[in-house]
């Protein structure tokens, strides 16, 4: 990834995570190359995104419990969502980022959130189980908790906060 693209990028990065629930339209389907550098920490469920990760932001390979980044290309189980760092009342920044690779948006369980930088409220569906969600909430108790990035392949991504509550929503 070029400076150029890795910037545009990043822009983007920091639109969806202050817009919520908004989809926001990629270059690639790798925005986190635009954050993850020699100095960053990150844990990955395949082999071709980590050895991507490792040519072009050299960054370190690590365990769930001590990473930073989180990049998957499948929904991770409960228990390892559990694992996953969520900082602490002193620290809350030390909350880990997950990106995780989805099927589509607007396809799937279908969610409501509310809370900062959102109006009112935003409807949405993501292809994930009923079961992550409820993970996530047992997980994000702002100030502490992760920070989630969804990607599908059409290269759509909506960003969750861990100041964004998600609930089920029940047609």
């Amino acid at each position: 990834m070029d400076y150029s693209t890795a910037a545009e990028e990043f822009r983007r990065l920091l639109y969806a995570i202050s817009h919520p629930g908004e989809i926001v339209k990629l270059n690639t389907l790798y925005p986190y190359l635009s954050i993850l550098d020699r100095n960053v920490l990150f844990y990955g469920d395949n082999d071709d995104d980590i050895e991507l990760i490792r040519r072009y932001a050299e960054a370190k390979l690590t365990d769930i419990e001590n990473t930073d980044y989180l990049i998957f290309q499948k929904e991770p189980n409960k228990n390892t969502l559990k694992k996953v760092k969520k900082g602490d009342l002193e620290f809350p920044e030390n909350g880990a980022t997950i990106f995780l690779k989805i099927d589509e948006i607007g396809k799937g369980t279908s969610i409501i959130m509310k809370g900062p930088g959102i109006k009112n409220s935003i409807n949405t569906k993501l292809s994930v189980s009923e079961d992550f969600f409820e993970t996530l909430k047992e997980i994000n108790d702002f100030p502490i908790g992760i920070d989630l990035f969804f990607i599908d392949s059409l290269k759509n991504m909506i960003a969750i906060p861990r100041s964004v509550e998600v609930k089920i929503w029940d047609l």
